[in-house]
């Protein structure tokens, strides 16, 4: 008798007479194609995280044109590898999307200081501090905007 009542099963799951069986459809080509789509403030992100990656590479691997910097600057050598690793640790954490906010303070700093060194002891315009400080500020802009629900 109890084998008559047995419930049908479905990927080895009872199923319930009274209760629908829900099966996840597949997704139609255009939402597929809206989800795998790239949006314009991912791309400035990775933009931004090669930047930095190339920038403290460049550092740390004591390219000439960052060690002449340096010593321009006259604080010695110690402060090229610092900078360099903060870069790269900055490019890491930018590179997750849980980690963009603190990445953004520790890149923020690190422009900052690269643009009053650049204005007081290079007496140069700081564009390329200025311009990345940007780029990073609109992909922290962007992290902290809601996103409309689809």
């Amino acid at each position: 008798m109890a084998a008559d009542r047995a419930l049908p099963v479905v990927v080895g799951v009872p199923v319930v007479p009274d209760e629908p069986v829900g099966v996840p459809m597949p997704r139609r080509p255009a939402e597929r194609a809206r989800a795998a789509r790239l949006r314009p403030a991912e791309i400035l992100r990775w933009v931004v995280v090669a930047i930095f990656v190339g920038a403290g590479s460049a550092k740390l691997l004591g390219f000439p044109s960052m060690v002449s910097l340096f010593d321009a600057v006259g604080m010695g050598q110690w402060l090229r590898y610092a900078v360099g690793i903060g870069e790269l640790t900055g490019a890491v954490l930018l590179s997750m999307r849980r980690t963009v906010l603190p990445a953004t303070v520790l890149l923020s700093g690190l422009l900052i200081a690269a643009a009053a060194t650049e204005m007081v002891v290079l007496r140069r315009l700081p564009l390329k501090s200025a311009g990345t400080l940007l780029m990073v500020l609109m992909v922290a802009m962007a992290r902290l905007r809601p996103r409309p629900r689809q």
